[in-house]
């Protein structure tokens, strides 16, 4: 989801205090771009793409903010403090969850023949329909990464085990399939890349949701968002899991 398309979810956005501006601009921020922290900049580079006035100050704007207990932080970045995000939560238009993501879970659920998988889609289709976001996107990236470990085991093997030594010396090849459990992720996803087995834009959409999948399993006060499950669910399935070549 876009700044605009969020924006326009709030009844009378443009009408609003320039407090309340910043306050909903701020939790964007937070729950769609993964920032802890904010800068003024960040915000009226916001205003800017709203093509909204920027506040005459945002930064003494903010200070004042943040001296009303409204927002967390200083000049050198801020973050909403918890009644804040509570409030703009309150003013966020209540949903179900999306038809497009069932559809899409039903999909899957349709196109997976591996037991294990099918496990991985079962709990992230009960965590993301109950509400357990941060469940829902760990199960989510437990799903893809297993398919692609799959892939490599079943199809190119030979080919990762041949690249593995010139990335990463003191990594042991896989030879069974649960080899992989021994291995980073991060290390898996660059072996791959460097011997051609995904794609550079495969790689970079597994890199981004393993970063938001280590935000959603370690205790932080980022929120994870039902939008956020959303995206990541998405762009796993349509561009990993449904997608013949990697």
């Amino acid at each position: 989801m876009d700044l605009s398309d969020f924006t326009n979810q709030i009844k009378n956005f443009n009408d609003l205090a320039i407090t309340e501006k910043i306050s909903i601009i701020g939790y964007f921020l937070h729950a769609h771009r993964n920032c802890e922290k904010f800068k003024a900049a960040e915000i009226n580079n916001c205003f800017d793409a709203l093509h909204i006035k920027r506040p005459a100050n945002t930064g003494s704007q903010m200070t004042a903010m943040a001296q009303n207990a409204r927002l967390l932080g200083n000049t050198s970045g801020f973050r909403l403090s918890n009644t804040t995000r509570a409030r703009v939560v309150a003013i966020l238009p209540s949903t179900a969850p999306p038809k497009q993501i069932l559809s899409q879970l039903k999909k899957l659920e349709e196109s997976l023949t591996d037991p294990q998988q099918q496990t991985f889609l079962h709990e992230a289709n009960v965590c993301f329909i109950n509400g357990a976001y941060r469940a829902a996107v760990v199960m989510a990236w437990n799903l893809a990464y297993h398919h692609v470990c799959r892939k490599i085991f079943d199809q190119h093997l030979d080919d990762y085990n041949s690249r593995l030594p010139s990335q990463y010396k003191n990594e042991k090849p896989i030879v069974k399939f649960t080899d992989f459990e021994d291995s980073k992720e991060s290390i898996v996803i660059a072996v791959a890349k460097g011997a051609g087995i995904i794609s550079n834009t495969t790689a970079k959409i597994l890199k981004a949701k393993l970063d938001i999948r280590n935000i959603a399993c370690h205790p932080s006060s980022t929120t994870i968002l039902p939008i956020t499950a959303e995206e990541v669910i998405s762009d796993l399935a349509h561009n990993i899991l449904l997608k013949p070549a990697l």
